[in-house]
C-alpha cells in the first residue's frame, strides 16, 4: 500500500473518530451522566491530535495540488477547497473551547458541535467522491 493511501485510510479512521467521539460528548452532556463527558473529550482530544498530524501529512503529499489552489477555479476543485476551510474554522473552534471556554455549558461548545458535523458531512462526501479511487489505492501492492 502506498504511503498516500496509508495516510487517507488514517484520514478515514481518525476522522470517523473524531465525529463518534464528538457526538459522545454532546450526548453525554444532554443525555446521560455528566460525569461521562470529560472522559469523551479527552478521547476527542486524542484523536484530532493525531487527525491534525495526519492531515499534515496529507497536506505535504498534496503540496502542488494546495499550492495551486487559487491558480484554477474549477469545479473539481471546490469540494476540497470546502473542506479545508471547513476543517479550519473547526479547528479553530476546538482551540478556543480548549484555551477559553470556562465552563462546558458554553454557547461556543455548541457552535464547535455544529460546525464538526458540518465538516464531518463534507468530509464523508469529500471521501465517497474518490472512493475508487481510494480502493484502488488499497488493492495495488
Amino acid at each position: 500500500m502506498k504511503p498516500i493511501f496509508r495516510t487517507d485510510l488514517a484520514l478515514v479512521i481518525l476522522g470517523l473518530s473524531s465525529l463518534v467521539t464528538g457526538i459522545l460528548i454532546h450526548h453525554s452532556w444532554h443525555f446521560a451522566q455528566h460525569i461521562e463527558w470529560p472522559n469523551w473529550s479527552v478521547v476527542h482530544c486524542v484523536v484530532n491530535i493525531a487527525l491534525l498530524i495526519a492531515v499534515g501529512f496529507h497536506i505535504k503529499q498534496h503540496k502542488g495540488w494546495f499550492k495551486n489552489i487559487f491558480k484554477r477555479s474549477s469545479l473539481k476543485a471546490k469540494m476540497p477547497i470546502f473542506v479545508t476551510l471547513c476543517s479550519l474554522v473547526t479547528i479553530g473552534s476546538g482551540i478556543y473551547l480548549l484555551i477559553f471556554a470556562e465552563d462546558e455549558s458554553t454557547h461556543a461548545g455548541l457552535v464547535h458541535y455544529w460546525l464538526g458535523m458540518i465538516f464531518g458531512i463534507f468530509a464523508t462526501l469529500h471521501f465517497v467522491k474518490r472512493w475508487k479511487v481510494f480502493l484502488k489505492g488499497i488493492t495495488k501492492h
